[in-house]
């Protein structure tokens, strides 16, 4: 923490000195489009930790870094920094100002006026993760299914065009399988409108002997 301030007037001078510097979420000043309620409530968060507190600004902007770390549920010992309760509030508010001017005066604004704090806003965007997390997953597992659908009506499009041959209809299971493993190698197929590798996720091919399990069950 810095020394104490002897006078009213030299805490007013430290203060405006790292008031002058560029901002990095406790130094500085805010851009002009942040509206003037927040404008107000980041003077005075800073006057009463810098001040007041005293607290060194460097540590304050590791604080407000490690935020998100300390909402995690985190053992005490897994976290980065381990920020005094008693000045959490100022964190969070300090935070959501520092993201909301990091991503730009539109989307910014948006958050800052619909009265998120840090806590809800980062609660809200794990959500969202694991949402799209599974939405993908289950687009993923649909998108498979219909790969193996389309693929298995590949391999008997060329099944029937093998037994219409005079020489190869007399090919039997083993060299079927093996001509059509080969064809859906070097094929592809529409899913979604759009032309597919005929592979599994894995890369692999499907194998002969599945192949032939889809010849004896047409």
């Amino acid at each position: 923490m810095l020394k104490q301030p002897k006078s009213a007037l030299e805490a007013f001078k430290i203060l405006q000195k790292l008031v002058g510097e560029p901002y990095d979420g406790i130094r500085g000043k805010l851009p002009k489009w942040i509206p003037q309620k927040f404008i107000d409530q980041f003077k005075n968060t800073q006057y009463k930790l810098l001040i007041e507190q005293r607290y060194n600004p460097d540590q304050i902007k590791r604080y407000i870094a490690n935020y998100p770390n300390n909402l995690d549920n985190l053992k005490l010992e897994m976290a980065h920094v381990n920020i005094p309760e008693n000045i959490q509030v100022d964190i969070d508010r300090l935070w959501i100002i520092k993201y909301a001017i990091k991503i730009g005066e539109q989307k910014g604004l948006e958050i800052l006026l619909a009265g998120k704090t840090a806590r809800s806003f980062l609660h809200g965007q794990k959500e969202k993760e694991k949402e799209n997390l599974k939405m993908g997953r289950e687009k993923g597992t649909a998108k498979n299914k219909a790969r193996a659908i389309a693929i298995k009506a590949l391999a008997k499009q060329v099944n029937d065009a093998l037994l219409r041959s005079p020489i190869s209809a007399r090919w039997n299971l083993d060299k079927r399988a093996e001509a059509i493993a080969k064809k859906l190698e070097k094929g592809t197929i529409n899913i979604e409108g759009k032309p597919t590798p005929a592979k599994m996720e894995s890369g692999k091919s499907y194998s002969s002997e599945t192949i032939k399990g889809w010849i004896i069950g047409t």
